[in-house]
């Protein structure tokens, strides 16, 4: 029998060997995990020949239809297209492998011929009754030289060599193991990707481990992946697997990971809490991370203890609220870290202050006679704060007139509503016009 499949032999022309191999092989471990049939995959270095066999499997003819087969929507399989089968023999066929697959009593042997319905050549695959029966399903490929088998074999994870003997290897499906979303391969080249146990690529980029990862979409190749599929699952990933890492080596590394994980966007999960744990445990309570030497002088300023870290290492640490010192320092800008008397100042500041108030008693006397008006310093970079019937400013402002009473005026006009209402923003208009109108004569 000859089945026609319409395929050019010019299709897919990046395929080679490797591809070929690899949907043989896929096919055999989705026939286990899909139907429990046993993979049995052995090679020959003495005959070059690959052997893939499902014990108890049979493949119907209507897998050699495009998009024929079984797998589609199947979220365990490895495959999903209905096409590998055809596409793997139209590459073997250009790298001049001999490849024939033995199904239900018969051997199924694909090749590129003349077909004068299309006008041209086509993969056909032809079909021919064995004696017996088939004990399962074998695929068959002859060509692979031991250093090609060798390069290969390391590409998929679920096989795990079980004999050896005079040129023979023969290995059998193991299960990859990890959760749903896939497992860390902390003893891989790191940034090798694998996607249900097969190899995809090398990721670019410093990355700290290797992946083999299950929710992951990729092309019909299996060579681009979606990235940002990839980081997504591994930021889960990480966190799934906190418990068992390093956290703070893998927090303190020039990582693709670890920048990853102090991405904004990227949600506070375990991993966050067991690097804050190991920082806690190195430093102590209450010391803050700091990235810059002026970050390091505005936390002193407030009393605060703290410690220079990278800045990838802060980002992390600040997902947890305790140790963020923009949360921190936005906090204690209100704070106070000195109060002066009026002796303490200097007869220019006394002057000055002394003038600033009474421009404000020439709008508003009875206000400022309610009003407690106090010097301190800011432990930040506040040089008013107006509090009930107190009006704290900041020393440093004490030297200029105009910022002095231009802040003073900004505090009183807080008397009429918040910063920035419309009550303030006219409150503060009426005290400067009231200022001016008594300044020049006016009723």
């Amino acid at each position: 029998m000859r089945i026609v499949h319409g395929i050019s032999p010019n299709y897919v022309p990046h395929w080679r060997r490797a591809e070929c191999v690899r949907e043989h092989i896929q096919n055999g471990a989705d026939e286990q995990i899909t139907g429990g049939f046993a993979l049995t995959v052995t090679y020959s270095a003495r005959t070059n020949t690959l052997t893939i066999h499902n014990k108890g499997a049979e493949m119907a003819r209507c897998a050699l239809m495009m998009g024929g087969g079984k797998k589609a929507g199947n979220a365990l399989a490895i495959g999903e297209n209905g096409e590998g089968w055809k596409l793997a023999n139209l590459a073997a066929h250009r790298e001049d492998l001999k490849v024939h697959t033995d199904t239900g009593g018969e051997r199924w042997r694909s090749t590129v011929e003349y077909d004068e319905g299309f006008g041209g050549e086509t993969l056909v695959t032809r079909i021919r009754k064995l004696g017996g029966t088939s004990d399962g399903v074998s695929v068959v490929i002859q060509g692979i030289t031991p250093e090609e088998w060798e390069e290969m074999v390391g590409h998929y994870r679920f096989l795990k060599e079980v004999s050896s003997s005079r040129g023979t290897t023969t290995y059998k499906y193991h299960p990859t193991g990890g959760s749903y979303r896939g497992s860390i391969i902390q003893d891989g080249n790191p940034g090798e990707l694998f996607v249900k146990g097969i190899f995809v690529t090398t990721l670019k980029g410093n990355w700290a481990f290797a992946y083999d990862l299950k929710q992951v979409e990729l092309n019909r190749d299996r060579d681009i992946p979606d990235m940002w599929d990839v980081e997504y699952q591994v930021r889960l990933l990480i966190a799934e697997e906190s418990a068992d890492l390093d956290c703070m080596a893998l927090a303190k590394g020039d990582t693709k990971e670890a920048g990853l994980l102090a991405e904004t966007h990227c949600y506070t999960n375990s991993f966050h809490r067991e690097v804050v744990a190991a920082f806690i445990k190195q430093h102590g309570e209450g010391v803050i991370p700091c990235s810059t030497p002026q970050e390091v002088a505005q936390a002193q300023q407030h009393g605060l203890s703290v410690t220079l870290v990278s800045e990838q290492l802060k980002k992390l640490l600040q997902k947890v609220g305790p140790l963020n010192i923009d949360v921190i320092l936005a906090a204690r800008r209100f704070d106070v870290s000195e109060e002066h008397k009026m002796r303490d100042l200097s007869k220019r500041e006394r002057r000055n202050l002394s003038w600033a108030v009474a421009m404000i008693m020439r709008a508003r006397p009875e206000a400022v006679k309610e009003m407690e008006v106090t010097v301190v310093t800011f432990c930040g970079d506040l040089l008013g704060l107006h509090k009930g019937s107190s009006i704290k400013l900041a020393r440093e402002i004490l030297e200029d007139r105009a910022q002095l009473i231009s802040v003073l005026i900004h505090e009183m006009a807080h008397n009429e509503g918040g910063d920035g209402t419309p009550q303030h923003r006219r409150e503060i208009e009426s005290i400067s016009a009231d200022i001016i109108v008594s300044l020049t004569g006016g009723e």
